[in-house]
């Protein structure tokens, strides 16, 4: 049933807006500022359980966004939605039926083409009311369905409240245990107090040539890894006889991002881009505590201050800019291990965690796919 209810007499003064991901929102959260005019008297007035469908298109919902009011006890969205609310359906099988694609085939019948180039689809409210739905017409079904997606969705979002808290435990570790812009520090593990080294009595670099190994790569996000495992295509020469060694246990970064954390400990043997550089730890260091303290904010900025170039873009820290940087560390290879244990573990239960929230949405997709026609 069409919701034509206007905001005449200002009874919300909440401007919503659709975002695929995260469904009926706040203006204010999702772009920074509100886009609304100050006079929402010509809003559409909804209320928590209605639907509202955002005819604007994109690479991941290329037929718009059809989203159900949960988070808001009401909120107005601008007329160019269509909004309306459910009539002898269950609500949240809708909501569900909604979040699949089956609905796409009915919409791109009736959308014209003449409006795709200024961002909406050109499909009128008496088209969009006019689409089938394909859906089961028992209640009890509908029921069941709607109780096992939102079992599914509530593991999702217990999950993910998991990832973000997970996330903060390693941020306030890596806040205590790491020094502050005073080189001061919140969590000790022992009396023996952090030194004063240059990174050149820590690591050496290792600059042997060789075409013949493994192509491996560095990113921010995965560290070094088999370049076949990104899923890119391999532009350079087929000579990579230039190209530099890196041996398990290295720390091999990209010159130009490595103020942004892109480096790693390489689990392989393999041969990186000249572009990079890759150090290995001297006797008595431990290669992963550094790996883990290179990735610290404070670090990351010191690194951008030390590179060379005018812009971000050519911002570079070659070795030898990086071997005069003065770390404050652990002089005890102990501690160094101690504290490189703890952030892998805690790694570890951050990257299984994610996965989990991966199979979960699989889970989700599969069962959209699969209950409607």
């Amino acid at each position: 049933m069409r919701i034509n209810r206007k905001n005449e007499s200002l009874e919300s003064t909440l401007p919503l807006t659709i975002s695929a991901q995260y469904g009926l929102v706040k203006q204010n959260s999702f772009f920074n500022k509100q886009v609304a005019s100050k006079n929402l008297k010509n809003y559409i007035l909804l209320r928590k359980g209605d639907f509202a469908y955002n005819k604007s298109y994109s690479k991941d919902s290329p037929y718009g966004a059809i989203k159900r009011l949960n988070c808001y006890p009401k909120g107005v969205i601008s007329s160019l939605y269509i909004a309306f609310k459910p009539n002898g359906i269950n609500s949240k099988f809708l909501e569900i039926y909604y979040e699949s694609d089956k609905w796409y085939k009915e919409i791109y019948k009736r959308a014209a083409e003449g409006a795709r180039n200024h961002g909406l689809l050109n499909i009128s409210p008496h088209d969009f009311f006019d689409t089938l739905l394909k859906i089961s017409t028992s209640k009890k079904e509908q029921e069941k369905i709607g109780i096992l997606l939102s079992y599914v969705e509530k593991l999702i979002l217990l999950q993910q409240r998991k990832l973000n808290d997970l996330e903060q435990i390693k941020q306030a570790l890596e806040d205590y245990i790491f020094p502050d812009n005073n080189e001061n520090r919140k969590l000790i593990f022992n009396k023996n107090k952090w030194k004063h080294k240059k990174i050149k009595d820590i690591f050496e670099e290792r600059n042997i040539r060789d075409g013949k190994e493994n192509l491996l790569t560095v990113s921010i996000s995965k560290g070094v890894v088999p370049f076949n495992s990104m899923k890119r295509e391999i532009n350079s020469s087929s000579d990579k006889s230039n190209y530099k060694v890196v041996k398990i246990g290295d720390i091999a970064y990209n010159s130009m991002r490595m103020w942004q954390g892109a480096c790693g400990v390489s689990k392989y043997d393999g041969i990186v881009s000249p572009a990079y550089t890759v150090i290995r730890a001297k006797e008595h260091e431990n290669a992963l505590f550094y790996f883990y303290y290179f990735k610290n904010e404070r670090m990351k900025f010191i690194f951008q201050k030390n590179s060379q170039g005018l812009t971000s873009d050519t911002w570079n820290l070659k070795f030898p800019l990086l071997k005069r940087i003065t770390v404050l560390t652990p002089e005890n290879e102990k501690e160094q291990i101690r504290v490189s244990k703890l952030f892998n573990k805690v790694s570890l239960i951050v990257k299984q965690t994610g996965k989990e929230i991966a199979y979960l949405n699989l889970v989700k997709k599969f069962l959209l796919q699969k209950m409607f026609f």
